[in-house]
């Protein structure tokens, strides 16, 4: 078999922690070597083990992958590439963004010996929350604050990395056969929209809710809000994000971010608190009174890429 045919690789896009679907083209060449447990091998020799299993008839790397992907720091829009060796096993290359090997600093030898085969069913809406974990206590009275996570926007560099001891060449012949996937936003889809576990939506507003995100398209989930008190009638009223979609897609410090709807545009301080929450707060108000929210409208919040300044789409659904 031709050696390029061992190869693909993958964007990491939208939910890409929790799982990573392997290209239709390659998973028919090796369907029958990549079943069950596999060996995931990064260049510095340290070993993950991860199941292979099939989600929405693709054949995906499942149980194990989110501990991969926190082992070795791989972040939204890192690029890998994935050579077969066989035996149940890959080599894996991390690249950033800017196209420079990954170098993980104090990796484990093996980051997961021992994983579970276990039928993951997960409510993929219910990812953090924003009601309960967004009040903050009157008093800090004996209470210690979370350990501040670690958060970039998709405006903010990561943190510095060596690449200087690694140079990977590969022959633009060669590299035409390496298979990409074909339906790299399938990986978004799984996870195309988030809400708080707090938030409980009916049939009708989930179809909804799918519907507008189906039309929205976005590489980035789509955030979702639907309102009460504390967004409309509350004094000062705010708006907070769940600690998941915070921590993966917004910045860690406090900033003016840039609302849009219907081509007006509302300044909206992206407030970070100092329990390490991240909520709207100045703006927010004029914004609500402009669009004449209700409790109960839906908001749908899209991250803009490339823009000078953080910026959003708001897609409105009204009760």
């Amino acid at each position: 078999m031709d050696d390029r045919c061992k190869y693909f690789f993958k964007v990491m896009m939208g939910d890409f922690r929790s799982r990573m679907t392997i290209p239709d083209k390659f998973a028919q060449h090796f369907r029958d070597k990549i079943r069950g447990k596999i060996t995931l091998k990064v260049y510095n020799g340290s070993t993950c083990t991860v199941v292979v299993a099939r989600h929405r008839n693709k054949l995906v790397l499942e149980a194990g992958w989110e501990a991969f992907i926190s082992t070795h720091d791989i972040r939204l829009a890192d690029l890998l590439v994935f050579r077969f060796n066989g035996n149940f096993q890959f080599e894996v290359l991390v690249f950033d963004p800017r196209c420079c090997v990954k170098e993980s600093s104090n990796v484990a030898q093996n980051c997961c010996d021992h994983v579970q085969v276990q039928q993951r069913h997960r409510d993929l809406l219910d990812i953090s929350s924003d009601s309960g974990d967004d009040q903050e206590p009157m008093q800090s009275s004996g209470s210690e604050d979370p350990t501040p996570a670690e958060k970039k926007g998709p405006n903010q560099s990561t943190k510095k990395t060596n690449t200087s001891s690694l140079t990977c060449h590969l022959n633009a012949p060669d590299f035409a056969d390496v298979y990409s996937s074909e339906n790299d936003q399938e990986i978004s889809s799984m996870t195309s929209y988030i809400f708080s576990p707090f938030t409980h939506l009916t049939q009708m507003q989930r179809m909804k809710v799918e519907k507008r995100v189906q039309d929205i398209c976005s590489s980035i989930p789509i955030f979702g809000s639907v309102m009460t008190k504390c967004n409309i009638t509350r004094n000062p009223c705010y708006l907070g994000f769940c600690r998941k979609y915070a921590n993966q897609y917004l910045p860690s410090e406090s900033q003016i971010l840039r609302l849009q709807q219907h081509g007006k545009v509302w300044q909206v301080l992206l407030r970070a608190t100092k329990r390490n929450l991240i909520r709207f707060c100045r703006g927010w108000k004029e914004f609500v009174s402009d669009n004449k929210l209700q409790i109960g409208d839906i908001c749908l919040f899209e991250l803009l890429k490339n823009e000078k300044m953080l910026a959003m789409n708001i897609h409105i659904i009204r009760k």
